[in-house]
């Protein structure tokens, strides 16, 4: 008897074990075949095949499986390797993997699901623009890269100011591995900046980008699920799910802005961390992972002055632009010496007076907009997150509701846990 572990899209520990029946061929890892539980069918996902011994008195209760979904495998092995890792590091079971990883429309888990209208992304039909000349200091800093991969540092954390140019860094090296046929993933931290980034790199890398992202519909996600696997070199930006992609020959991870903590997922399980599984990811590929950011996450920092991680510095501006004066003021001493107006300093006060003379603006920033940052339920110590951005929302008393600052969305604030 030919058997086979199933992941279910369900919080079990453990796969099930289905049997082939024999004269049908058997369904390769990644796979996605139909089964029988309790009453039921499910959707699953071939995981291996069933290697331990069984019981004698257990072969007569195992099932065959009812069908096969797909010709071929829909997911990697490389995603199968990371499902697993994240299962083992994140202490939840495969089942919730896997309900994370695949799209709607691929993770259905009842058979015979009401059928959707297909859909067609259009492709980009705009001006492709050649690629800016690096600087001398930007150049350096590719040149410094290159060479620690070379050296066998497969990790390598980019240090740059604000507005040094590490997004034309970015854009100089994934063109590198296209050219070598390879496929790229860059990861942005929220979906703002996706949008941001899109018009940028398409005008450079035109229908060779693709954008991958939860605001999309199910059927979208599916398509462009399909469309990652393809053969031809591309380069795929996306937040933190885009880790999830079945990207065949993987040779460069992009994480912009590593020290974001809306990388990290919250609920539902997994639980993981997206900078995190993207360096399992890119290891089980044999492909290098850039580390971009201004202000560096203290354990990126410490495993790249430890020498785990290659460490390189860009200390300049594009375009020469110097940084900003900053003068730090201390309001105790300010309050002592009777050298405030209201709540601001003589110094800031002069300033602005400076500025205003001389027909130029002045812009104030708040450290906190709202009441409280966030509310946080007593019980299970989770705050009302955002149903767009996932992000905490923020407390506005006067108004009684919750606030996000990223998209604008609100929400009363509610009575009990949600």
């Amino acid at each position: 008897m030919r058997l086979l572990d199933i992941i279910l899209p369900l919080a079990i520990r453990d796969c099930y074990t289905y049997s082939v029946p024999d004269d049908w061929a058997v369904p390769a890892p990644g796979t996605r075949v139909v089964v029988p539980l309790m009453k039921k069918e499910l959707r699953g996902v071939v995981l291996r095949t069933h290697t331990e011994a069984v019981e004698p008195a257990l072969m007569s209760k195992i099932r065959p499986i009812s069908s096969v979904v797909d010709t071929a495998p829909v997911v990697s092995h490389e995603q199968l390797a990371l499902w697993q890792w994240m299962s083992a590091y994140y202490m939840c079971t495969l089942g919730e993997v896997m309900a994370a990883a695949l799209p709607g429309g691929l993770d259905k888990r009842l058979v015979n699901p009401p059928k959707r209208r297909r859909a067609t992304l259009a492709p980009y039909t705009g001006p492709i623009e050649p690629m800016h000349d690096l600087s001398p200091a930007q150049a350096k800093s590719a040149d410094g890269i290159e060479t620690l991969w070379s050296s066998g540092k497969e990790i390598v954390l980019l240090h740059g100011v604000t507005s040094s140019g590490k997004t034309d860094i970015y854009i100089h090296l994934i063109q590198k591995q296209l050219a070598q046929g390879k496929n790229v993933l860059y990861l942005v931290p929220e979906i703002a900046l996706t949008t941001q980034l899109t018009s940028r790199l398409q005008r450079i890398f035109g229908n060779q980008l693709m954008v991958y992202h939860s605001r999309f519909t199910d059927a979208e996600r599916e398509q462009l699920y399909y469309a990652a696997a393809k053969t031809e070199p591309h380069v795929v930006i996306g937040a933190r799910s885009a880790v999830f992609l079945p990207i065949h020959d993987l040779g460069l991870v992009i994480v912009d802005e590593e020290n974001e903590p809306s990388y990290k997922q919250a609920e539902p399980a997994p639980r993981y961390h997206a900078r995190a599984a993207a360096i399992v990811l890119a290891k089980e590929h044999h492909a290098k992972v850039l580390l971009g950011t201004a202000t560096p996450s203290m354990e990126s920092y410490y495993l790249a002055h430890k020498g785990v991680y290659g460490l390189v510095s860009l200390k300049e501006r594009f375009g020469g632009v110097q940084l900003p004066a900053i003068q730090l003021i201390d309001l105790k001493r300010q309050y002592e010496r009777k050298e405030m107006y209201g709540h601001f300093s003589d110094p800031l006060v002069e300033r602005i007076r400076q500025t205003l003379a001389e027909h130029k603006q002045v812009i104030l920033f708040q450290n906190r907009r709202g009441y409280a940052p966030q509310l946080q339920c007593t019980s299970c110590g989770q705050p009302p997150r955002c149903v767009q951005c996932d992000v905490p929302m923020t407390l506005h008393k006067r108004a009684n509701e919750l606030r996000c600052h990223y998209c604008g969305y609100s929400m009363p604030v509610p009575p009990v846990c949600p």
